[in-house]
C-alpha cells in the first residue's frame, strides 16, 4: 500500500510536468495559427510592476504579483499573453490541451483519467465562467493536482485533476514487494501440492 502511495506521488509529479509542457506547446501552436504577432520590449533592465490592457469594459491596470506569477502553469509574461489573446478570440484550446495531456499520460500510465477545469473571470466583472474538459466525476480533492494561472492578467485559472490506476503506481521492482511476492508464490505452490 505504501509502495503504491509513493508511486501515486511520482505519477502526480510526472502529470504536472507533462501538463506544463503540453499546455505551453498547444498554446504556442494555436496562437501561431491566428497569425497575430506581438512585440515585447525591454525597459532598460528595469523590472515592470504593472501590466495594462484596454477592453470593451475600459482600461485596466494589473499589478504584477510574484505569488501569482509563481502559480503560473508556464511563463505568464510570454505564453500567458498568448493564452489571453486566444481567450479574447474565443479560441482557447482547453480540449486540445486535455486530450494531448491524456495521450501522454496514457503512454506512461495506462488507464489514467485526466480532467481540466478552466475558470475565467473577465476584468471588470464579478462573475466567472467555468468550463470542463474530460470526465467531471473525478473532480475531487483527492485527484486535484492544483490550480494554476494561464494568462498574464490573472483572469484565467486552470484546475487539473488526474486519477491514476492504482496498480500502475506500484513499483514492482521494490525489494520488499519482490520478497513478499516470492514468499506468496512459495506458499501457494506448497498449498497446491500438499
Amino acid at each position: 500500500y505504501n509502495n503504491a502511495r509513493k508511486g501515486q506521488t511520482v505519477v502526480k509529479e510526472v502529470a504536472l510536468q507533462t501538463l506544463q509542457k503540453v499546455a505551453e506547446q498547444v498554446v504556442n501552436r494555436e496562437f501561431d495559427k491566428l497569425r497575430v504577432y506581438h512585440v515585447s520590449w525591454d525597459n532598460n533592465g528595469t523590472k515592470q510592476t504593472k501590466r495594462q490592457v484596454i477592453t470593451e469594459e475600459g482600461e485596466f491596470e494589473v499589478t504584477i504579483d510574484s505569488l501569482k506569477e509563481a502559480q503560473g502553469l508556464y511563463l505568464l509574461e510570454v505564453v500567458g499573453y498568448k493564452a489571453d489573446i486566444l481567450n479574447c478570440y474565443g479560441k482557447f484550446p482547453l480540449e486540445k490541451i486535455r486530450s494531448e495531456w491524456q495521450e501522454e499520460m496514457d503512454a506512461r500510465y495506462r488507464g489514467t483519467v485526466c480532467v481540466l477545469s478552466l475558470k475565467i473571470t473577465p476584468l471588470g466583472k464579478d462573475v466567472f465562467q467555468e468550463t470542463f474538459a474530460g470526465n467531471e466525476t473525478i473532480c475531487t480533492s483527492q485527484n486535484n493536482l492544483g490550480t494554476y494561472y494561464l494568462d498574464n492578467m490573472y483572469t484565467m485559472s486552470l484546475t487539473a485533476y488526474m486519477q491514476p490506476v492504482f496498480l500502475y503506481c506500484i513499483d514492482w521492482k521494490d525489494n520488499v514487494l519482490l520478497i513478499l511476492s516470492c514468499f506468496l508464490c512459495i506458499l501457494l505452490f506448497g498449498c497446491f501440492f500438499m
